[in-house]
């Protein structure tokens, strides 16, 4: 043993010389000097090295013990441990804190403590102190009969072992100072106390130790006893088939690691009596530690090395002890991960990885394990750290750390490792979490399934066959109370011959579905022999059972079972050769889909024959009858297939069939359902000799190439006409007309090629009737080419009767010179010098879309009209140029409104006399037009003898008089009808003297301001408002009664004018016939919708707001 001492400044530092290798990596034992020391000036060790002297240039001198005895005991955190040769010291590592400082007055040879005791020994005698906070204190000195090898310490009971046994006693049941010997020979019902073994045990103890609750020893014989404390008795017995050398418990006792004389270790659990071999135990192991901070960690010390073992209760594998960051080699061993030990320390207890150690000097030093590196200091770790702490909580099993770990780093491999080890330690729960982080909801939901299972062999069955090891899945199944699970789990792997044996000693009910099952899947790999074998042997016995009684939900299942077993059969007969049998069982059956399947066969085989005939027994129609047209050549049997067809492959295959036999009417009626027209045509034309059926279907179908055909036919018939209409058909344009052309067939070309044609199609037609100087036509078809100035000459060509082609030209064109020049020749500013009718300018306008010059136009010529006393024609003319601005949303000038109300008020009064027996309203329409008399010249003197009569009816003396005082002036007189001329003289002779007026006008609510308005004024005075008309009476339209034509949308009121086209039948308006029922009141009517804000503006003439 050899040790070298350095010295600097206040400081004194020992090192081992014995590894010089690793001085860098040893930790050295440091000795403080008081400042007043002084510089150091010398060093001397005594010759046995025990005692080191320094000494100063200030004349100090300090001498240090380097080397004493390394006694130490540990409980829980707490260590007790010889610092000097007459001091121990009780001291938390954790806190590194120390509890008490016991003196004492020998030298001890072994130390034991406890959770407040302390005790002390040498030879045959202990000294027990008891220690607080405040120090420590001798409560009794004991001898004992032998010499003490070590003792062991509870709460309040001592352990001593010597010579082969142990006597277990109470700390304070002595006296200090009394003889042990002296009570032991006492009564025993006086104290607890009691020596192991018992006197007719001969076994002898060869390790003990002490826990709270348990006096636990182990024997040369191998059996490890637990005696308790407590209830004073045993409680569990473990016999084991070699010596027992060291025993080591955790703290509470519920587990302990066992030594053995052939230095085997064990972890044993006195709860189920099992003891788990420890993997990787080193042989040369000295000393077990248990760590404080982590029940299921332990820590084995040789004299190089400290090695770290993790226990799982619950794993795959059951009960696990192993060596930490063991790496199975090549020889199915573990190598452990191992952590060195510097020569002279001394390992006392272990806590969270950090191993403490007594020094020679009897100082402590802590070591930590390289298993536990970096386990405590994540948040400072970088990368490589990270994986090393997240690597090491994963293998001492501190998988919520792990977890934090892996949340921080968030790598898939990170969260694969860990959702794998949570499952080997079956902690569900984790894998639950870990495998929704890895984004695989099937394993999730695999495993939230497996929460609920409480039983163990259950719940290892279903976690391996997670990890696919389906062996032990089934050995765990077996043994569970759910063995038919491993029967599911080989039946859902299709591994039939295990499951078979299974079914056989665990369900044999299941035999016939798992053979019918395993048929399939022989008959799909083509083992055909073996799967009839499995088919057969599939078959259920089926019940018997009456007609009449109702099938149950189990006889079905095997109903259906059998067809399955007894189709199976029949395909894999078939497939062996027997095929006849085959046949017969398929055709036999009432199974359809079964036929088909052997129907395939057949065809597979080119058994056509049976094929077809399975066909058609399975309703494939189609497969049947293509066998029979392609293969067999049986028309006969496909021709009774063809009422079940619709595939128009089929007809074509039948039709080309019968066409090669010779059978062309056959022939053409399949072509006719397969939609085939150009080989239906063929025939018609070329073999059937049925030309007017094939000119029906060619100008019914439209087809191209049936048309071609039917035109070729015609041609050399001499048939042009004909030959013509199939050429376009059959889009042969240029070839049909030249045929046109060359046989003067020109208007038939033109007339079937309608508006199908092309721009340049027209223009050879118009060309053709241009050379003939035929200048209607030519212009016909310059229009319809797009050349308007050709066409627009032509129709002119022609004078008055091509005018309104020649105005849809120019409307179409919009070209300024076409319309120049159309203009010209309605002006007569043509060659012919004759102008022409207005209508044709109010045309030209309305087709350029020019409705203001339009509505002007028209207003002249109903003004026209008017004149000449055409007051339909005028009305229509106003009418139509009234819908056409409105359609067009151009304003509609009041010029033609008031002329349109004007001449429509004329039009009414027969239908207000006759229809409606309204005179009064038909005396004020007489009225309204009288005042405006002016606009109706040709007719003035029959209005005025009309608006006299009729207001002499409705006794409106003053209008009568009125009117019929002009008509006796000489220019009317002679022109009075004589049939009213007496009359209207008498109302003037008898008026004459005497002051008359009219009745007062009924009046009704305006529909703008609702103020009181006589009934036939549409000006409001209140609200200055133009007021809608009724088409049927003239008079202003009410909120009330509201309604619309349902023809041109004119207002109207509801009650007359449903009255007057229940009679008359059409509207007054535009003379189109409505029906009453179409007719509709209006709820809430917005009047305004038919004024204009110009409109309300503009300044009415006297003569206006005299209508």
């Amino acid at each position: 043993y050899q040790r070298r001492v350095h010295g600097g400044d206040n400081c004194v530092k020992t090192f081992d010389m014995s590894e010089l290798s690793k001085m860098s990596e040893q930790r050295s034992e440091k000795m403080e000097l008081e400042n007043e020391f002084g510089t150091l000036s010398r060093v001397e060790w005594t010759t046995d090295g025990q005692i080191l002297t320094v000494s100063s240039k200030n004349g100090y001198v300090y001498t240090f013990l380097t080397r004493i005895p390394v006694l130490h005991d540990a409980y829980n955190t707490r260590v007790l441990y010889l610092t000097s040769l007459r001091e121990l010291c009780v001291k938390d590592v954790v806190i590194e804190e120390d509890i008490a400082r016991i003196s004492i007055d020998v030298e001890p040879s072994f130390v034991s403590l406890g959770v407040t005791t302390a005790a002390v020994g040498m030879n045959n005698s202990i000294w027990y102190y008891r220690f607080t906070d405040h120090g420590a204190k001798l409560i009794q000195t004991k001898t004992y009969l032998s010499t003490v090898q070590y003792v062991k310490l509870s709460q309040d009971y001592v352990a001593v072992f010597m010579e082969g046994r142990v006597t277990l006693h109470p700390i304070d049941q002595l006296d200090e100072g009394s003889d042990f010997a002296n009570v032991h020979a006492g009564e025993e019902g006086t104290t607890k106390q009691r020596v192991f073994p018992e006197k007719d045990d001969s076994s002898e103890i060869s390790a003990v130790a002490m826990t709270d609750e348990f006096l636990i020893y182990g024997t040369v014989n191998g059996t490890i006893h637990y005696f308790s404390i407590e209830e004073w008795c045993f409680v569990n017995e473990f016999r084991y088939d070699t010596g027992i050398r060291t025993i080591y418990p955790n703290q509470v006792g519920t587990r302990l690691v066992f030594i053995d004389q052939t230095n085997s270790a064990y972890l044993y659990n006195p709860v189920n009596d099992q003891a788990t071999p420890i993997e990787g135990f080193s042989t040369s192991t000295e000393l077990v530690m248990w760590d404080t901070s982590d029940w299921g960690v332990f820590v084995g010390a040789d004299n190089q090395h400290f090695t770290t073992y993790v226990y799982a209760p619950n794993s795959r594998s059951g009960a696990v002890a192993q060596a930490v960051g063991g790496i199975s080699n090549q020889s199915g061993s573990v190598t452990a991960l191992k952590t060195d030990r510097p020569f002279g320390f001394v390992p006392v207890l272990c806590y969270n990885g950090n191993v403490v150690c007594q020094m020679q000097s009897g100082s402590l030093v802590t070591i930590t394990l390289q298993t536990h590196q970096h386990i405590n200091q994540v948040v400072r770790l970088s990368g490589d750290q990270l994986n090393q702490a997240f690597a090491n909580n994963l293998a001492l099993l501190r998988l919520e750390e792990a977890w934090k770990i892996a949340s921080q780093l968030n790598s898939n491999d990170c969260w694969k490792v860990l959702g794998d080890k949570a499952l080997q330690v079956l902690d569900i729960d984790l894998a639950v979490r870990v495998f929704r982080k890895l984004n695989q909801p099937s394993m999730v939901m695999a495993l939230e399934r497996l929460l609920t299972v409480n039983e163990k062999n259950l719940l290892l069955g279903q976690v391996a066959v997670l990890f696919k090891n389906f062996s032990e899945a089934q050995s765990h199944f077996m043994r569970s109370s759910q063995p038919t699970l491993a029967l599911d789990m080989r039946r859902d792997l299709m591994h039939w011959d295990v499951a078979l044996k299974l079914a056989e000693q665990l369900a044999p009910d299941q035999i016939p579905v798992l053979s019918r099952e395993y048929a399939q899947q022989l008959e799909f790999k083509g083992e055909v022999t073996a799967a009839l074998d499995m088919y057969q042997n599939g078959l259920h016995q089926v019940p018997e059972y009456e007609e009449e009684e109702e099938e149950t939900l189990e006889k079905r299942r095997i109903r259906e079972h059998n067809n399955a077993c007894h189709a199976g059969i029949a395909r894999m007969t078939i497939r062996t050769g027997d095929i006849r049998k085959g046949f017969n069982l398929a055709i036999n059956s009432d199974d359809l889909a079964l036929c088909q399947e052997c129907a395939g066969i057949f065809e597979e085989m080119k058994q056509w024959g049976d094929a077809a005939a399975l066909y058609e027994r399975a309703e494939m129609y189609d497969k049947a009858a293509t066998i029979y047209i392609l293969e067999t050549k049986n028309l006969s049997l496909a021709a009774k297939l063809l009422p079940h067809i619709t595939s128009t492959k089929i007809f074509l295959m039948f039709a080309k069939a019968k066409e090669k036999e010779g059978n062309y009417k056959d022939a053409k009626l399949a072509y006719q359902k397969a939609g085939d027209t150009e080989n239906m045509v063929r025939l018609l034309v070329e073999h059937l000799n049925n030309l007017a059926e094939a000119h029906i279907i060619v100008r019914k179908t439209k087809s191209v190439e049936a048309a071609g055909l039917v035109a070729k036919h015609c041609k050399k018939a001499g048939d042009f006409k004909t030959a013509i209409e199939f050429l376009l058909l059959a889009k042969k344009t240029t070839e049909a007309f030249e045929m046109a052309q060359a046989n003067d067939e020109m208007q038939t070309y033109a007339t079937e090629l309608g508006n199908g044609g092309t721009p340049e199609d027209y223009l050879a037609i118009a060309q053709h009737y241009d050379g003939k100087s035929d200048w209607a036509n030519a212009g016909d078809y310059f229009f319809k080419c797009g050349q308007y100035s050709k066409a627009l000459k032509r129709y002119l060509q022609c004078g008055d009767s091509q005018i309104n082609n020649a105005i849809a030209v120019v409307g179409k064109a919009r070209n300024d010179s076409l319309t120049h020049a159309l203009i010209d020749f309605l002006m007569g500013e043509s060659e012919d010098n004759v102008p022409k009718d207005p209508n044709y300018i109010f045309r030209l306008y309305m087709a350029l879309g020019n409705y203001e010059k339009a509505a002007k136009t028209a207003v002249i010529i109903a003004r026209q009209e008017q004149e000449i006393g055409s007051y339909r024609v005028a009305h229509k003319i106003l009418f139509d140029t009234h819908k056409d601005l409105e359609s067009q949303k151009i304003r509609i000038s009041s010029d033609l409104k008031r002329n349109l109300m004007l001449l429509h008020s004329y039009v009414i009064v027969k239908s207000l006399v006759k229809t409606l027996e309204d005179h009064e309203t038909s005396a004020r329409m007489l009225l309204r037009v009288a005042k405006n008399i002016t606009k109706f010249p040709k007719h003035v003197v029959p209005i005025l003898t009309s608006t006299v009569i009729e207001c002499h009816k409705v006794d409106f003396k003053a209008s009568a008089y009125e009117y019929a005082s002009i008509l006796v002036r000489p220019e009317h007189r002679a022109k009075i009808n004589e049939k009213y001329k007496k009359k209207i003289e008498t109302i003037v002779r008898k008026q004459s003297k005497e002051e008359v007026a009219d009745p007062e006008e009924p009046t009704s609510p305006c529909p703008f301001c609702a103020a009181a308005c006589p009934d036939t004024v549409l000006d409001c005075m209140n609200c200055k408002n133009s007021i809608p008309y009724c088409i049927a009476t003239g008079k202003h339209m009410v909120l009330s009664d509201w309604s619309y034509c349902p023809s041109c949308h004119f207002p109207c009121l509801f009650a007359p004018f449903q009255k007057l086209i229940t009679e008359e039948k059409n509207c007054p308006m535009c003379e189109q016939e409505v029906n009453p029922a179409a007719l509709k009141r209006v709820d809430n009517p917005d009047p305004r919708s038919f004024i204009s804000a110009d409109e309300v503006e503009e300044e009415e003439a006297p003569a206006q707001h005299a209508v």
